[in-house]
């Protein structure tokens, strides 16, 4: 876990980077784009003529996802389920396209981009909550070790179908309640009254958007 804080700030800036180049560069987004393409067609094993169906559903359906972003009156709760709507509109036709094999197949590389997508953005929250509360590298190690010790204790038990609704909740109450002791035995008083005062926060911020809903 050596320099882990400097390694997610690092990885934090070079997402950031990416996105800022993906905006800025419409000729890179759309090289990407036809790379992107590229590889999935040989990923899938896609024949020319599904190939191209593929193709033209997404130029139909990437003006109505991007005409969303711009939609003035909109909250951005609101944009991301209309988006959500019009992906899945847009999945059901692509999915149309492939034979049963291929459909499996795609659905499992989504599921893994969505996995990687999701751990992305955990560790930007991590490298960002080091950041504001000041950890030492020592402490980051410790913090993320923590995180991802009860991070799979809580899959198991969502992936517990033995488990009733309130045994799920009992025991993920548990978990938490002991991933809590364990982040603050690593902070200092300092820093676990600011994580308290964040966490009280983001709550207030959460049941704000629900109000405005």
């Amino acid at each position: 876990m050596k320099n882990v804080k400097t390694l997610l700030a690092i990885f934090a800036m070079a997402m950031s980077t990416l996105g800022l180049q993906a905006q800025d560069n419409p000729e890179g987004r759309k090289s990407a784009m036809k790379e992107h393409h590229q590889q999935l067609t040989e990923d899938l094993k896609l024949s020319e003529e599904q190939s191209e169906a593929w193709k033209a559903v997404h130029k139909e359906y990437r003006p109505k996802i991007k005409a969303i972003r711009s939609e003035e009156g909109l909250s951005k709760e609101q944009k991301k389920e209309k988006a959500r709507v019009i992906k899945a509109e847009m999945d059901t036709q692509l999915k149309a396209i492939l034979n049963p094999e291929q459909a499996a197949k795609w659905e499992a590389m989504k599921a893994e981009r969505k996995a990687q997508h999701k751990g992305e953005s955990k560790a930007k929250r991590h490298e960002e909550m080091a950041t504001t509360l000041g950890l030492s590298e020592k402490q980051t190690a410790a913090w993320l070790e923590i995180h991802e010790k009860y991070d799979a204790q809580k899959r198991e038990i969502k992936e517990d179908d033995s488990l009733s609704d309130e045994a799920r909740q009992k025991k993920m109450k548990s978990v938490r309640q002991q991933e809590k002791e364990a982040i603050s035995k690593i902070l200092s008083p300092a820093q676990l009254e600011q994580l308290k005062k964040l966490k009280a926060d983001h709550k207030e911020q959460r049941q704000a958007k629900k109000g405005q809903k």
